[in-house]
C-alpha cells in the first residue's frame, strides 16, 4: 500500500541520515520491518488497518526518540510524513466517520509525543499538525467523489441494460404482432374470404377448418388490444378486491399504458399483494398508482431488506415480480425493516425506453468532475493562505508577498479555467509562472531558512498545478507536477547540500508530493468516468431511437 511504501522510505531516510540515537534507531528499524512485511502481504481488512494505525500511533508517540530538539516543530519531519500519509490512506480506505476518528488518533499521538520533547511549549503549534485535518477533509472528499462517480457509472450501465431490454421487448412485440396478423391472414381471414365467396359449401369441412383456425389464432401470444393500450386502473381495482387483506387503492380516474406494460404491472402488483397475504401478517395494505410508478405497502412484520437475496429465492420475488418488471425495462425498489412493514415501488419504461425519474449518469459524472476541480482550487487557496504567510517574516518580504500574490492569481486562473475555460497560451503562461515561482521563492531565502516553514512554495504550489491541470491528460499533469518539484529540489540541494536538509526534502516529498500525485490520479479516474458515461449515453440514445422507430413502424403497420 501507499502507507507502507512511504513509511519504508521515511524509515530508510532516517537510518541513512545517521542523526538518531539508539532508541530512534530501534523505532525506525521497527517501522521499516513492519512496512516491508505489510508490502509483502497487502491485506486490506479492518483489523489490518487498525494494526497500521497502532504502528503509526506508536511511532508518533516515540517522537522524543526520533528528534534531538524542538526544531521539528517548524519544518518537515519524518513524523509529518508518516502522519500525513496515514491520514490520507485511512481517509481513502474507510468511511468518513471512521477516518475522522483515525485522524484524531494520529493528531493526539503526535501531540502527546511532541510534548515529551524538551523545548516544545505548545505541541499544537507543530508545523502542519493542524493541516492534517485539511488533508483528512480532502481525502474524504476524494473518496466520496470516487464512490459517487462509480455509482453514476453503474447507473449508466443499468440504464443501458433497461434501454436495451425495452428495445428488445419492442422488437419482440412488433414481431409477435406481425406473426399474429400473418396467422390471421393465413387462417381465419382466408376462411372468411372463402365463405364470403361461397367457395366452401361442405359444412363439415367448414367446421373442421374453423376449429383449426381457432386453435392457430389462440395459440399465438396476444400482446396488444385493438388499440395496443390498456387502462390499468380497473384491472388494479379488481386485483385489490381479490385479496382478503383490506387494501386501500389510490389511483387516478384512468391510466392508459401499453398493454404489455400494463399486464406486467398488474401481474407484479398481484404477486406483491399475494406476498402480503402469505408472509406479512398485515392488517392492511395500500396500492398507490401514479403516472410513473405503482407503490404497494403494508403494515406487516417486515424483514431485513439487506437480506433480500435469500427472500427473493424463498418467496419467488425475482421470477414473479422483479422478473416481470425487468422484462419490460422497468425497475423494482423494495424497502423494508423488521416491525415497520414493506414498501415496493414498481417503475416502468416509457416509450423512449427510459425509466421515469432516472438521473442522467453522464451529467452527474460531469458535475462531479467539475465539483472536484473546484475542490482542488479551494485546497490550493487554503494552502497558499496558511503556508505562504510564514515567508513574510523571512528575507525579502516584498518579493515574498509578490510570490504569494502570483500563487493566488494562479488559483483564480484555475477557477476561471474550470468555469469558462482559459485560452491555451494564457493557461500555459500561468502554469510556467507557477513552476518558475518555486525556485525563485527558494532563492529569496537564506540557507538557514530553507529548512523552516518559510520555504513553502515547493510543497504548496503543486496544488495550483493540480487545479490548473484537472481536465488535462494525466501524463501531462504528472509531468508538470514533477517539473515543479524538481525545480525546487535542485535549488534546495545546491544551496544546502547537507544530509539533514536532504532528509527533510525526502520527508516533504513523501508527505506532500504523494498526496498531490494522488489527487491528480483521482482526477484521471473521474475523467474516465465521464468518458465512459458519455459512451453509455450514446449507446442509450441509439437504443432509444431504435425503440422509437420500432414502435412507429408498428403503429403504421396497424
Amino acid at each position: 500500500s501507499v502507507l507502507s511504501g512511504v513509511n519504508s522510505v521515511v524509515a530508510l531516510a532516517c537510518l541513512l541520515g545517521g542523526d538518531v540515537g539508539g532508541g530512534g534507531l530501534a523505532v525506525n528499524v521497527g517501522l521499516l520491518g513492519w512496512s516491508l512485511w505489510r508490502l509483502s502481504r497487502p491485506r486490506m481488512g479492518q483489523w489490518w488497518r487498525l494494526a497500521d494505525l497502532a504502528v503509526v500511533s506508536v511511532y508518533l508517540l516515540c517522537t522524543p526518540l526520533l528528534v534531538g530538539g524542538p526544531e521539528f516543530t517548524t519544518a518537515a519531519s519524518p513524523m509529518l510524513a508518516v502522519a500525513g500519509t496515514a491520514v490520507i490512506s485511512f481517509s481513502l480506505a474507510t468511511a468518513t466517520i471512521r477516518s475522522l476518528g483515525a485522524t484524531v488518533v494520529v493528531m493526539v499521538s503526535w501531540a502527546v509525543g511532541a510534548a515529551g520533547v524538551d523545548g516544545v511549549g505548545n505541541p499544537m503549534a507543530i508545523f502542519s499538525l493542524d493541516f492534517l485535518l485539511v488533508e483528512w477533509a480532502m481525502a474524504a472528499l476524494l473518496r466520496r467523489l470516487v464512490v459517487r462517480a462509480a455509482a453514476a457509472t453503474d447507473d449508466g450501465f443499468e440504464q443501458l441494460d433497461r434501454t436495451r431490454i425495452a428495445a428488445e421487448v419492442a422488437e419482440a412485440r412488433a414481431k409477435a404482432e406481425r406473426e399474429m396478423w400473418a396467422t390471421m391472414h393465413d387462417t381465419a381471414a382466408s376462411t372468411l374470404t372463402m365463405l364470403g365467396q361461397g367457395v366452401c359449401a361442405d359444412p363439415a369441412r367448414l367446421r373442421r377448418q374453423l376449429q383449426r383456425d381457432v386453435r392457430a389464432v389462440t395459440a399465438e401470444p396476444v400482446f396488444l388490444t385493438e388499440s395496443g393500450t390498456v387502462d390499468v386502473v380497473p384491472l388494479m381495482r379488481a386485483v385489490c378486491e381479490d385479496v382478503v387483506t383490506p387494501v386501500r387503492l389510490t389511483a387516478p380516474t384512468s391510466l392508459v399504458l401499453d398493454s404489455t406494460v400494463g399486464q406486467a404491472l398488474v401481474s407484479a402488483t398481484r404477486e406483491a399483494l399475494t406476498n402480503v397475504e402469505r408472509h406479512a401478517h398485515a392488517r392492511s395494505a395500500t396500492v398507490d398508482i401514479t403516472d410513473d410508478h405503482v407503490g404497494i405497502g403494508d403494515d406487516g412484520v417486515g424483514f431485513d431488506s439487506s437480506d433480500i437475496e435469500p427472500r427473493r429465492r424463498r418467496h419467488g420475488i425475482r421470477g414473479s415480480m422483479i422478473g416481470r418488471i425487468t422484462d419490460i425495462g422497468g425497475t423494482v425498489e423494495i424497502d423494508s425493516a423488521p416491525g415497520r412493514g414493506t414498501q415496493v415501488i414498481l417503475r416502468w419504461a416509457r416509450e423512449d425506453g427510459s425509466v421515469a425519474d432516472q438521473p442522467d449518469a453522464f451529467d452527474h459524472s460531469r458535475r462531479l468532475l467539475r465539483g472536484y476541480g473546484y475542490g482542488l482550487v479551494a485546497i490550493a487557496g487554503i494552502v497558499t493562505a496558511l503556508q505562504g504567510l510564514r515567508a513574510l517574516s523571512a528575507d525579502h518580504p516584498v518579493a515574498q508577498l509578490a510570490v504569494i500574490v502570483l500563487a493566488l492569481a494562479a488559483v483564480l486562473a484555475a477557477w476561471i479555467d474550470i468555469r469558462v475555460g482559459l485560452p491555451t497560451p494564457v493557461w500555459w503562461a500561468t502554469v510556467l509562472a507557477v513552476i518558475v515561482a518555486v525556485p525563485i521563492q527558494t532563492l529569496l531565502l537564506s540557507p538557514e531558512q530553507l529548512s523552516t516553514g518559510a520555504n513553502w512554495a515547493v510543497a504548496a504550489l503543486g496544488w495550483q498545478i493540480a487545479a490548473l491541470a484537472y481536465a488535462r491528460p494525466r501524463a501531462l499533469s504528472m509531468t508538470l507536477l514533477c517539473a515543479l518539484w524538481l525545480s525546487g529540489a535542485v535549488v534546495m540541494l545546491v544551496r544546502s547540500p547537507g544530509t539533514a536538509d536532504t532528509a527533510e526534502l525526502v520527508y516533504t516529498i513523501a508527505s506532500v508530493l504523494v498526496m498531490q500525485a494522488t489527487a491528480i490520479g483521482f482526477t484521471a479516474f473521474l475523467q474516465h468516468a465521464v468518458t465512459r458515461t458519455s459512451q453509455l449515453r450514446a449507446a442509450i440514445t441509439d437504443l432509444q431511437l431504435r425503440t422509437t422507430l420500432t414502435e412507429t413502424l408498428r403503429r403504421d403497420h396497424r
